[in-house]
């Protein structure tokens, strides 16, 4: 299954539920995902009523491993909104800065860290990371 800009979806986690909504796909780039800050006691229905992207909090996230296991399922799609803009820290080993990658009306570019302070930062997220960083913020439903 190919993900598309515009998807909702469900990932299913140790603690329940989370429904997301692709923001952007870039090829070789994890995708842009919105995710709601609500944590679901139970899968939710297909399809699903469109999300607003102004509610959700933006990151990116690989999704291979949810895809294999069967823990993602697209259930809906709605118009994509417009390609979210933000900068991607690239580190070092030592975990400094050295350059960002920059998504801006759909296009990947590079840019120095120093030019790209008026873009929000999204940092690349493992799904165990945000849902552990989301199960103590998370609205349960």
């Amino acid at each position: 299954m190919s993900l598309r800009a515009g998807d909702i979806v469900e990932i299913e986690t140790p603690q329940g539920w989370l429904q997301g909504l692709v923001m952007a796909q870039e090829a070789g780039y994890p995708p842009a995902i919105g995710v709601a800050m609500v944590l679901h006691d139970a899968p939710l229905p297909a399809p699903a009523a469109p999300l607003d992207p102004t509610a959700l909090q933006v990151v990116l996230m690989p999704l291979d491993r949810a895809q294999l296991a069967g823990h993602l399922r697209v259930l809906g799609a709605q118009r994509p909104p417009p390609s979210p803009g933000f900068r991607v820290p690239v580190r070092d080993r030592a975990g400094a800065e050295i350059y960002d990658w920059i998504w801006q009306a759909g296009r990947l570019r590079l840019r120095r860290p120093e030019d790209a302070d008026d873009l929000p930062l999204r940092e690349i997220r493992a799904l165990d990371d945000l849902v552990e960083d989301l199960a103590g913020r998370a609205k349960r439903r």
